[in-house]
């Protein structure tokens, strides 16, 4: 029961932790999510993530001097540190070239499992203004081989993105801009340890697509 106890306050603390970090602007991987089930306590992994569709970047000189970026990274790679126990695996991960915090959590079964992420986006400087990048992916998995299995993903969130105006030589505002998606998505998983996941975003009230590619490695117990 103390052990039961330990493990649910260490889960509750991450998540705690997270949301006084920094922050990315999307849904994290379902596979490798799901690959940690078949680990024992704590593991790693890498991924590397490609955007393409409508992806938000841009730079554009109004009549007044000034110039406003829209930047979202449609390239970015990072880590993750993950605890599981039992069927409940948190992560806390960085993602590059942000330098970026994002918090995992959630239900991780052979064929069932919810994840929920949170990622504060927050720019130094007084003129910086903070958002929250969160979700929820709903994914079903199914072995097919002994080594491999496929999966099937949905998941709703709110994204997040850089905008800045820069006036002559200095910023006069940054913010985190933020828009709703649904989607859905699928992957392949080999040994529970590689993994390649495609998945489409919609964006709610626009016409704005997103189309990702994550490829992912999970390494340690």
């Amino acid at each position: 029961m103390k052990l039961c106890q330990k493990n649910i306050n260490f889960h509750l603390a991450a998540c705690i932790f997270v949301l006084l970090a920094a922050c990315t602007s999307n849904p994290p991987s379902s596979a490798a999510f799901m690959n940690t089930y078949d680990t024992k306590r704590w593991s790693g992994n890498v991924h590397f993530k490609h955007i393409a569709g409508d992806v938000l970047n841009s730079k554009v000189e109004d009549k007044d001097g000034t110039t406003i970026y829209d930047e979202e990274d449609a390239n970015t790679g990072g880590g993750a540190v993950w605890f599981h126990y039992g069927y409940f695996s948190t992560a806390l991960a960085l993602d590059f070239p942000s330098l970026a915090f994002i918090g995992q959590t959630g239900f991780v079964s052979p064929y069932l499992g919810v994840q929920l992420w949170v990622a504060p986006l927050q720019w130094k400087g007084d003129t910086g203004k903070s958002d929250i990048g969160m979700g929820v992916s709903l994914i079903e998995q199914y072995p097919v081989f002994k080594d491999w299995k496929i999966g099937i993903t949905e998941h709703a969130s709110q994204n997040v993105y850089r905008h800045s105006e820069q006036e002559c030589c200095t910023f006069a505002d940054i913010s985190a801009i933020k828009y709703y998606e649904l989607g859905a998505g699928a992957y392949v998983s080999f040994r529970s340890r590689y993994s390649i996941e495609f998945r489409y975003g919609n964006e709610w009230n626009f016409a704005d697509n997103r189309f990702y590619l994550i490829a992912s490695a999970l390494f340690g117990q």
